[in-house]
């Protein structure tokens, strides 16, 4: 296991979520610097503490410990982050990225 990996992996959706190392820890009840040491990927965490980390920042475990591609990873990150949006929501959030990419292109076919 690519244990650096698992915890970028880590570290970016706690982030993501808005979730201190402190709090993250609080949660699990295990110390700081601890998540700081799985986060730089100098300790191996048990099966146990990487579910527990999973549960508490929504993602699966698998996801945790598996080398994803791009898309998975974008599929994922998509997942996550929209689980408790409605269809409108989602919808809102996809045509506002279809304006964005649009405008993107066309600012790429300008530029000399």
């Amino acid at each position: 296991m690519d244990y650096k990996n698992i915890g970028d992996k880590i570290q970016n959706a706690r982030r993501r979520k808005g979730i201190s190392q402190e709090k993250l820890a609080e949660e699990l009840d295990i110390s700081v610097s601890y998540i700081g040491q799985i986060e730089r990927g100098a300790r191996q965490p048990s099966v146990h503490i990487l579910e527990n980390i999973g549960e508490v920042l929504n993602i699966p475990f698998a996801n945790l410990i598996c080398n994803l591609n791009k898309e998975e990873e974008i599929n994922s990150l998509w997942n996550e982050e929209t689980e408790n949006l409605s269809e409108k929501e989602k919808q809102s959030i996809l045509s506002i990225l279809q304006m964005l990419l649009e405008l993107l292109n066309s600012n790429r076919t300008r530029q000399p």
